[in-house]
């Protein structure tokens, strides 16, 4: 994501519109088209942010009770889900739209068991042109999910093919809102979670959610003059910086518990102990019921270490430790990296185990 609206100024239209209050809005990457498909690396000025905000404020001034044209229902594991079509006819089929938004909850019940709400709405908003456009995830009074996805009048299936966006707001319905405005952590976790989430479900290739993470994940790293995660509010450190706590996160996890755990575990424990993003939770909360659910404190000590200064991490050896190579903008893999059955088993949400004498820690001051 290259624009976010966030959560705080969300907050103040959905108390205005009597949802419960405090509901956060969040999408990764909704301009990478501006830049081949890329995330662009840069600080949004301040009136595109602005921009983006208010289209979105205008566009959801509709409510979340704004009739819809026609509505499908979507059982899932967990859950179900309304599919409300609003707004006009799209190119697309009905049945093309909601098989897409199966393939989203897909993704997410491969990563965390179930789908995280026993009720979600998703408003799939007709606009103009094609293409998924700035969506947004909350919750309403009654802790219902609402997911709002304005799509293209002349989407094709093969853009619904390769959209990430539903399923990043999608994953936000598996986390608290965390309190004192650390965003960080649910963007983040969303985008780490979400190509995971993808490839689980076999949406995507090991390639190409390796590839990205070896692109992407750098633009995390503090660069002069930043704090910790909790005090530089970049584009960058928020969205990848919050990314690469949880990757390092879920290496550490998995190395002191020999492979038996990971990062998928604390996350599902966090959901399954009604940690929603109709919940409001500490930090703290947050990182002691994950690392309750792997044996071992990471979470709480790496967010102790990465909260207010800013930790370096040889990111290009970590990616040749578990066997990660990119060249020309292709990844290739090798399966004899020392730690290259960590990687195995983030992409699989599997434990294989690897021998405890490998285990080590990655970040460092």
């Amino acid at each position: 994501m290259t624009i976010a609206c966030d959560r705080d100024r969300a907050a103040d239209f959905f108390q205005m519109c009597d949802t419960g209050g405090g509901r956060s809005t969040a999408v990764q990457h909704t301009l990478s088209g501006l830049n081949g498909g890329h995330p662009l690396r840069l600080s949004i000025p301040a009136l595109l942010l602005s921009f983006g905000f208010l289209a979105s404020f205008f566009c959801s001034m509709q409510s979340p009770c704004f009739a819809a044209d026609r509505t499908r229902v979507l059982d899932v594991p967990g859950g179900r889900i309304l599919i409300n079509f609003e707004g006009g006819k799209l190119d697309l089929s009905d049945e093309a739209v909601v098989s897409w938004v199966r393939d989203c909850a897909k993704a997410i019940t491969s990563y965390y068991g179930k789908f995280p709400l026993r009720k979600t709405v998703v408003r799939i908003q007709t606009t103009s042109g094609s293409g998924v456009g700035f969506s947004t995830a909350t919750a309403d009074a009654e802790d219902n999910g609402l997911v709002e996805v304005p799509l293209g009048r002349h989407t094709t299936v093969d853009d619904l093919a390769r959209d990430w966006i539903l399923t990043h707001e999608m994953v936000h319905l598996n986390f608290p809102l965390v309190t004192d405005n650390r965003t960080w952590i649910a963007e983040g976790m969303a985008t780490y979670v979400e190509p995971i989430a993808r490839l689980q479900a076999g949406s995507v290739s090991s390639s190409e959610v390796w590839s990205e993470f070896a692109r992407d994940i750098p633009q995390g790293l503090p660069e002069r003059g930043d704090r910790g995660l909790d005090y530089t509010n970049t584009w960058e450190r928020k969205y990848w910086g919050g990314a690469l706590f949880f990757f390092i996160a879920d290496l550490e996890i998995r190395s002191r518990t020999n492979n038996r755990r990971g990062l998928q575990d604390a996350l599902a424990a966090i959901a399954a102990a009604g940690g929603h993003i109709g919940s409001r939770w500490t930090v703290e909360e947050c990182f002691a019921v994950g690392d309750k659910a792997t044996g071992v404190p990471v979470l709480q000590a790496l967010y102790k270490e990465m909260r207010d200064k800013p930790v370096y991490v040889d990111l290009p050896k970590i990616f040749r430790s578990i066997g990660v190579e990119r060249r020309d903008g292709q990844v290739a893999f090798r399966r004899d990296a020392p730690l290259a059955a960590l990687r195995q088993a983030i992409s699989s949400g599997s434990s294989t185990g690897f021998g405890a004498n490998q285990t080590k820690s990655y970040a460092r001051d």
